[in-house]
């Protein structure tokens, strides 16, 4: 057979390229004279070492041009990902989860669980348009400030990170270690446990739903969250509001919450106003009582009843062993010091009852006028040599206790009383003042013969031969001779 000619293989040439409608040098799939690259059968046809669609002859095919459809459950482009795991679908709406602000679960994947999620800022479970959590003020009107308000439960500002393996529940939401979704994550918490069967599969000593694992991917393990669409929808058999997860729900709430700052029951009376909170908890270490809440912890530095009074500082906590201080009015040692009253140097300045007060480890009268031993010394009003300065005493009576019937018993200055037959008598016989005016100062008065420091002991020489050297006898005791004796 005789060799085509140079025409026939031009012909034959063109013919092939124009099959494509394009020009030899830009037809698809065509590298280089060693043949054309099929873009759809896993081969290098060309042999240029990339095949299909990662050949650049391949660039305007339509066979390399799809794109993912990103929830039909096929891998549309060929790239090997499917639907939401092709980087192609990242901002398809099949593929943009919303966060879901209480039910501690990532669900959008981003790494940041509810409260913190800011897709959660303006959502009610994480106090939005409500209490700012960090900046101490009653954002709400709720008479609850940032962390105590049950608003920010789940603000990062108010809630610590998990610490999975440490036995305590450190953010506070009522789980656990593993028992946390915050947990499902962690390596501590990774072990294969099976949900519902009822066994502890990993051995962490936790079975099925206390498992961290089942919390954090089981159905049945997530609390109740809708409380009134009629459905079980945590698959535990307990639908809304027989679920009690639903109990703290306003849909499902019949009777008073006592520190939820609420009117649950509808009947105009918040919290401990409402008779029905009496004697039951308002929060940790906060007990209603005759409607009001009351701190029981007066030694945590926290004020639990929100009265802006902590601990010792809460009369609440008058009575803790930790506050108690010395009463200074009713003759016992409160705080066990062996001080008793205005002996303690607890009560200096303070009353140790209606007219006394407690002043340099001493009562002191300060009524002067009601008729009575206020300070308990056995001396009354202007007898009492507290009011000698008081001006209901100054002014009736001076040191001539004129006139002698007016002034009967009256003040005559300090150390000085007004005696009916004997006048100015001094009564202060040791101060080094003469008192009563007479000349005569402490023990050279005989006003003081029977007065401490002045008077003799048993056995002293007395009588009016020895006065006044030894004027008289103490204690009420006797002298045996009216002119010269003995104490007796």
């Amino acid at each position: 057979m005789a060799a085509p000619s140079r025409l026939a293989l031009v012909i034959a040439g063109f013919v092939s390229f124009s099959s494509y409608g394009c020009s030899p040098s830009t037809a698809p799939g065509r590298a280089d004279a060693g043949g054309t690259e099929i873009c759809n059968n896993g081969k290098d046809d060309d042999g240029d070492k990339k095949v299909d669609c990662a050949d650049p002859d391949c660039a305007t095919s339509p066979l390399c041009n799809r794109k993912e459809i990103c929830n039909n459950g096929i891998d549309d482009d060929g790239d090997g990902l499917i639907d939401c795991k092709d980087a192609d679908c990242k901002t398809d709406a099949a593929c943009l989860k919303a966060e879901i602000c209480n039910n501690g679960l990532d669900d959008d994947g981003d790494g940041l669980i509810d409260c913190r999620d800011p897709d959660c800022s303006s959502n009610p479970a994480c106090g939005g348009g409500g209490e700012i959590c960090d900046n101490h003020q009653d954002d709400d009107g709720d008479g609850l400030i940032d962390c105590a308000d049950s608003d920010c439960q789940f603000d990062p500002a108010c809630v610590s990170a998990e610490d999975c393996g440490d036995g305590i529940d450190n953010d506070g939401n009522g789980r656990i270690d593993c028992g946390d979704p915050a947990c499902a994550g962690s390596s501590l918490c990774k072990s294969g446990e099976i949900c519902g069967n009822g066994i502890d599969d990993d051995g962490d000593g936790l079975v099925d739903c206390d498992d961290g694992e089942c919390a954090a991917r089981s159905a049945t393990c997530q609390p109740e969250t809708n409380c009134t669409n009629g459905l079980d929808d945590d698959q535990d058999g307990k639908a809304d509001c027989a679920d009690p997860d639903c109990a703290r729900d306003p849909a499902c709430v019949t009777s008073e919450l006592c520190d939820n700052g609420l009117d649950d029951d509808k009947d105009g009376l918040v919290d401990c106003a409402d008779p029905d909170c009496n004697l039951k908890a308002c929060g940790a270490a906060c007990r209603c009582q005759q409607g009001q809440a009351t701190e029981t912890d007066c030694a945590d530095n926290v004020d639990n009843d929100h009265d802006n009074r902590t601990d010792c500082a809460d009369p609440d906590c008058a009575l803790a062993p930790n506050c108690k201080h010395e009463i200074c009015d009713n003759k016992v040692d409160d705080d066990g010091n062996n001080l008793i009253d205005c002996k303690d140097s607890y009560c200096d300045g303070k009353s140790c009852g209606a007219g006394c007060l407690c002043q340099g480890n001493a009562a002191t009268e300060t009524n002067c006028t009601d008729g009575i031993d206020n300070d308990g010394d056995n001396s009354a009003d202007c007898l009492d040599s507290d009011c000698a300065s008081d001006p209901s005493c100054a002014a009736a009576c001076d040191t001539t206790c004129s006139p002698s019937l007016a002034c009967a018993g009256a003040s005559c200055g300090a150390g000085c009383v007004c005696d009916i037959l004997f006048g100015a008598t001094e009564t202060s016989c040791s101060d080094g003042v003469d008192n009563d005016k007479d000349g005569k100062v402490d023990c050279d008065d005989d006003d003081c013969a029977t007065v401490r420091p002045c008077c003799g002991e048993k056995g002293a020489g007395c009588g009016l031969f020895d006065m006044p050297s030894v004027p008289g006898c103490c204690d009420q005791m006797q002298c045996s001779g009216f002119w010269q004796g003995t104490c007796q």
